[in-house]
């Protein structure tokens, strides 16, 4: 655990958290695995919509990977809590590469099938269920609450910056050789993630049941978790705000491709250009959080509120533009809003979680973003095939406008603090 002087004397720096040799592997590994699942997902859409040419193909491949969420998140949840977190995740890591590059050798000596895709990307999200639930849990037992804020300020500012470089580099990939190597590459960070967890001490939950793992323990672990957000108004206000801004959040997924090639007239070079800068916003706005530490831990809530409301303001404007160098800019405030909003609430959903219910918590907040965005995802792609992709950005940006006021009508956000 790193140890630091309180907040009124001392601002934790990245330094500081990366003096914890711990939470720098973990650090190292997901930055590197982000990298390559965005090389893999650009790599996955572009094929989709150049065998396809439709929106609603796209979205379809989002959508089974939240379907996938839905069902197992709760489950991952509980074993998050129960299991051994390091290996739960080195298997999962190992798990994930090993069905990539599968994928890739599919692709690569066989006819083109969506189905491929489709199933590959059911397994991977269900495996990546059990993985993401275990790491939200395992960052606040590394890192003690001072450094809370630093520490996922820094994993989110450094993983922005890695996946812009990703992003622009997997353009010029599709152009100068295949879709499939973006899919190798993705396999090959699972296993680095693996090594760097492997070289990691991970704590286990501070309580784990001791009751023996059946249907009803399950269930009731389940309910557990639940109950415990159910119970809390910080918590069940958290994940209110999760859901409808993945709502909202989720409409522009389908036509992130679908925008570039058909409304401002690029290629894959362009989409890699906006999904870019988008993600260079993300490092400055994340590396800005962390900078201000002081000042974010002091007012998370309002922080939230500003976010939300530029991120569903911007998100109208791009929407509304025919301008390359306008788009640019709108995905640029996008992405440093979208650093301004997930540091202090994932904090804040630390802080306000026991470590031994924090993978429930965690998995149940995902599970609520899943069904929110598979709803989403579903209409967004009909709009898009039927209207215009222009009205899924738009509807997007509205509903978050209107989770930034729910978030403000909350006193207990508004007025919420990381201390």
């Amino acid at each position: 655990m790193i140890t630091s002087a309180s907040p009124d004397s001392k601002t934790v720096t990245y330094l500081d958290v990366l003096r914890n040799r711990n939470f720098a592997l973990l650090w190292m590994g997901q930055s590197i695995s982000l990298v390559g699942d965005i090389m893999f997902m650009f790599s996955i859409n572009w094929l989709i919509l150049e065998k396809t040419g439709s929106a609603l193909q796209v979205g379809g491949n989002l959508l089974v990977t939240v379907i996938s969420d839905v069902v197992f998140s709760s489950i991952a949840g509980v074993l998050a809590d129960r299991w051994n977190r390091r290996r739960l995740m080195l298997g999962s890591d190992l798990l994930r590469g090993g069905l990539v590059l599968a994928l890739a050798i599919a692709l690569g000596l066989t006819p083109f099938s969506i189905w491929y895709i489709y199933i590959t990307n059911f397994f991977l999200t269900s495996i990546s269920s059990f993985f993401f639930p275990t790491y939200q849990a395992v960052i606040p037992g590394v890192l003690d609450r001072e450094a809370l804020v630093t520490g996922r300020s820094l994993t989110i500012s450094t993983a922005r910056l890695l996946q812009a470089l990703g992003s622009a580099l997997s353009g010029l990939l599709i152009v100068a050789f295949s879709v499939e190597w973006g899919i190798v590459i993705n396999a090959l960070s699972f296993f680095i993630s693996a090594l760097t967890i492997f070289l990691a001490q991970i704590p286990q939950a501070t309580a784990p049941s001791q009751k023996s793992l059946t249907i009803a323990t399950l269930l009731g672990d389940v309910l557990e978790g639940w109950r415990l957000i159910r119970e809390s108004m910080v918590l069940a206000s958290l994940f209110l705000l999760f859901t409808l801004g993945d709502f909202g959040a989720a409409f522009t997924w389908p036509v992130h491709v679908v925008f570039a090639e058909k409304v401002l007239k690029g290629g894959p070079q362009l989409y890699g250009y906006l999904a870019s800068v988008s993600l260079v916003g993300g490092f400055l706005g994340a590396f800005f959080v962390g900078r201000y530490n002081k000042w974010f831990k002091k007012h998370a809530g309002l922080s939230y509120f500003l976010a939300n409301s530029i991120w569903g303001l911007f998100c109208i404007l791009f929407g509304l533009t025919s301008s390359i160098p306008l788009a640019l800019v709108y995905r640029f405030a996008i992405g440093w809003s979208l650093s301004m909003i997930h540091v202090p609430i994932s904090a804040l959903v630390d802080v306000n979680t026991p470590d031994s219910h924090r993978g429930r918590v965690w998995a149940s907040i995902i599970m609520g973003s899943s069904v929110a965005s598979t709803v989403s995802i579903g209409l967004s792609g009909l709009i898009a095939d039927h209207w215009s992709a222009r009205a899924s950005y738009v509807i997007a940006g509205v509903i978050l406008l209107i989770t930034a006021l729910v978030s403000f009508g909350l006193p207990r956000i508004r007025n919420a603090r990381i201390e």
